[in-house]
């Protein structure tokens, strides 16, 4: 599973979430579709804290596969969100969109990953995970032809343009032939889980069914302002602090917050592993 990991830049964990919690997921967010505009152009659906998503969260099999990944029990999940990508009906202008959520020629280089939860079986037509793995492999060659070395969040229309300092890194328009996008078919309750390096992003979906997903990853604890934050978010139900996470007035799950079983409090910050 790592070997393949760092070869690729992602690999598929399959099977690692029970139907039971997908379907639970899946209901939350049915309920949450007859909201109106509650689904963004690229799919994101602003909801974080039903008692279903951080079931999934705090299930066992998700901790195990991050603790072998970054050798390390002592984690936090994340607070992330829900993809819905319908069918385009024909309409698709592009491959859809590449990029990265990271600096990309940080010092020393970032390690950190990130990870997508297949909630129904999607193909490769279906709008899912979709990465270029032949710039993965050539990452640190293609990093000496950037014009600058102190990108914070950068956006390259063409290899070795100027940055900008506050969008995240978008894959180059005019790309060497070699750096194919591949689409990653998955079944559901696979796990995909990717460096943040690989270029990635979602694929139009040319299929019949919609596609649903759920993000989900772990690194390590914490400070603390960041773990008051992270149970303030849980408790209040509020989508996490920055500006990725805009959050929909319109979304209230719950009154009460999600259970957390012992497992859970550790992975929230309510307890101290």
């Amino acid at each position: 599973m790592i070997k393949k990991l760092f070869e690729n830049g992602y690999v598929v964990i399959p099977n690692l979430v029970p139907k039971t919690l997908l379907d639970d997921v899946i209901g939350d967010i049915v309920d949450i579709l007859e909201i109106p505009n509650v689904v963004d152009p690229m799919g994101m659906v602003e909801l974080y804290h039903t008692q279903s998503m951080w079931d999934v969260r705090q299930h066992p099999n998700v901790h195990e596969v991050f603790s072998l990944i970054l050798k390390n029990e002592k984690l936090w999940t994340s607070i992330d969100r829900i993809n819905y990508k319908p069918p385009t009906n024909g309409v698709v202008f592009d491959d859809g969109f590449i990029h990265w959520d990271v600096c990309v020629n940080r010092i020393p280089k970032l390690t950190e990953f990130q990870g997508v939860l297949t909630l129904t079986d999607t193909d490769e037509d279906m709008g899912g995970f979709q990465c270029v793995t032949s710039l993965y492999r050539e990452f640190e060659e293609w990093k000496e032809l950037l014009s600058t070395k102190k990108v914070i969040y950068s956006h390259f229309d063409v290899v070795g343009e100027e940055a900008t300092e506050f969008i995240p890194a978008t894959f180059p328009k005019r790309k060497p032939k070699r750096w194919k996008i591949e689409r990653i078919p998955a079944k559901a309750g696979d796990l995909i889980i990717w460096d943040s390096l690989l270029a990635h992003g979602n694929a139009p979906n040319r299929g019949k069914d919609s596609r649903l997903a759920q993000y989900v990853t772990m690194t390590p604890v914490g400070d603390e302002r960041l773990r008051r934050e992270r149970i303030d978010c849980w408790k209040n139900d509020k989508p996490p602090y920055g500006y990725a996470f805009p959050g929909n007035p319109n979304i209230n799950c719950r009154e009460e917050p999600a259970e957390l079983t012992e497992l859970g409090r550790k992975l929230l910050g309510v307890d101290s592993w």
